[in-house]
């Protein structure tokens, strides 16, 4: 499991600069919910550096080439209740709020 952690992550991580537009923060997830397509994800203690309407939770749009690495990586840190650092690439549609942050790229602490 550990390594395919590992395998995981190193798939995101040469990609986070060239995706990544803004820290936000270190959170530890609480729920994953996927709704046509795309994935939104709760946590605590999201930052939000576009200044998105919601900090209660961000999304994963359904065309991230990276969306299945992402949301693989997201569930394993919920289920080891482990914190993942966050980064964000501007606001995307929400269904609790007018915007939440969309998510560019992620790193498992």
């Amino acid at each position: 499991m550990r390594k395919l952690l590992c395998l995981m992550l190193a798939l995101l991580l040469p990609s986070a600069p060239s995706h990544a537009a803004g820290g936000g923060g270190t959170v530890t997830i609480s729920r994953i919910t996927l709704i046509g397509g795309s994935v939104y994800v709760f946590a605590s203690g999201i930052g939000n550096p576009d200044g998105c309407a919601s900090v209660a939770h961000f999304t994963i749009a359904a065309e991230n080439p990276g969306r299945d690495q992402m949301l693989s990586v997201l569930i394993a840190a919920k289920l080891n209740r482990t914190p993942v650092t966050l980064w964000f690439d501007g606001c995307a549609y929400s269904p609790w709020a007018t915007s939440a942050p969309l998510i560019g790229a992620l790193t498992m602490e």
